[in-house]
């Protein structure tokens, strides 16, 4: 008759002492529990994820070593983490923030957009092609739109 361990894993005769050692249940983790390990792991990951996006939003151009000594990780592992965050598009792109100056010379308005009910879709699709529009959104009320419009 096979015996089988945990998680669906089938038990050899060949399991030594050294191989329970690899696997956790030398530790007093059941085969079955060892999962629960790896959940409390991503916890952690996510949380140092959590801190490395937030030094990023400060400072996107600061270099992966210098990151890596205030997160207290190998600088290797801080630039897979970005990769991975750049691969799952929790990281889509980054910016340039503009000083005051700058900024100054551009117009912004709000415009408050009534559209047949009929079009209000294609109404909206064609506004988010538009590079001025900075952003759209549904409201309530008199208006069907609001757009955010930035030009030079």
């Amino acid at each position: 008759m096979t015996e089988y361990g945990g998680c669906g894993r089938r038990k050899r005769d060949s399991e030594t002492p050294e191989n329970r050692v690899r696997s956790g249940e030398s530790q007093g983790i059941p085969a079955k529990c060892r999962h629960n390990r790896s959940e409390a792991k991503g916890a952690k990951r996510r949380d140092s994820d959590s801190k490395l996006i937030a030094l990023l939003k400060s400072n996107a151009r600061e270099p992966a070593a210098s990151l890596a000594r205030k997160l207290g990780l190998a600088r290797s592992t801080v630039q897979e983490r970005i990769a991975r965050l750049e691969r799952e598009r929790v990281i889509k792109g980054y910016t340039v923030r503009l000083a005051e100056e700058a900024d100054a010379r551009s117009l912004r308005a709000v415009v408050m957009i009534t559209a047949d009910p009929k079009q209000a879709d294609r109404v909206g699709a064609e506004l988010k092609k538009m590079a001025e529009v900075r952003s759209l959104s549904a409201v309530s009320g008199a208006y069907d739109m609001m757009a955010m419009v930035e030009a030079d």
